[in-house]
């Protein structure tokens, strides 16, 4: 069982992490829309990911990816592990 246990954290917290690194850029250019205030710098979606990619490269996309990943990664993981946990314990 605990052999179960490690391989469901372990894989939770890699599909969280896959998640997020996927997801990111998009939540970064809603961020950004969001935090704009009295100046308008970005006038949408598109017009968001063209500048940043041109100001910034396409790295600039993944910006703060290290921090979200660092919250992400233990808090899927668990959540994971524990729903299969619970989910084999409430079939047998």
């Amino acid at each position: 069982m605990s052999s179960d246990l490690f391989v469901h954290f372990v894989s939770g917290g890699l599909a969280g992490i896959t998640a997020a690194s996927v997801t990111y850029p998009l939540d970064l250019v809603r961020t950004r829309l969001v935090a704009q205030t009295k100046v308008i710098y970005y006038r949408g979606n598109c017009h968001a990911l063209q500048t940043i990619c041109r100001d910034e490269g396409i790295l600039g996309l993944y910006k703060g990816l290290g921090a979200t990943l660092l919250g992400v990664w233990p808090s899927i993981a668990i959540s994971f592990s524990v729903y299969e946990t619970l989910r084999c314990f409430w079939q047998s």
